[in-house]
Order: C-alpha cells, then structure tokens, then sequence
C-alpha cells in the first residue's frame, strides 16, 4: 500500500480538489435529506381538521388577552367553555403535561 503519493500534474490537483468538493457536497446533501425524512416524520399533527376537534370537544388553549379568542368563538365556531387561556408558557406546560 502507497501512502503519501505527490500529485506532480496542476490539472491532476485541480481534478482531485474537484472531486472532493463533489464528495463534500453530496455527502452534506445526503444528510441533510436523511434529517429532513426522518424530523417530517416526527412532526405528523394529531389533529388533521379543525372540525374534528370541535366535533369531538377536545379543549383548545390560547394566550390570555390575544385575538385569538374571537378568532375561535367566532369564525370557527368553537364552544367558549372549551377554550382554556393561558398568561404563561408554564401554566401551558403544566396543564399538557397533566
């Protein structure tokens, strides 16, 4: 096995300087598609239709105080007594996590 060999040529540098852009740029592509497969697939929502939800009662959270209220009584016709407003991200986290 030869280790070490010297590339003499110019053109044979710039070939092999080429090639090993070529390789970085598909080994970065392949992962960086293998991480978008694999996240996608993580990210599939429970619910796929608004009307599911409201049809079967489940309990929707919004900020206290936002727009978001009307938005959802109004226009898309959820029940008001389940609606759950929250004032901070950890009154949210606490009542997901139970």
């Amino acid at each position: 096995m030869i280790i070490g060999e010297r590339v003499i040529n110019n053109w044979s540098r710039f070939v092999l300087i080429i090639w090993i852009f070529v390789v970085l740029i598909l080994t970065q592509s392949y992962i960086a598609n293998l991480t978008s497969i694999l996240t996608v697939q993580r990210l599939q929502p429970t619910f796929v239709d608004v009307k599911e939800i409201i049809k079967k009662g489940y309990n929707v959270g919004y900020l206290k105080d936002s727009f978001a209220k009307e938005l959802l009584i109004d226009q898309l016709s959820f029940n008001e007594s389940n609606l759950k407003a929250y004032e901070t991200l950890e009154d949210y986290q606490m009542n997901v996590k139970s």
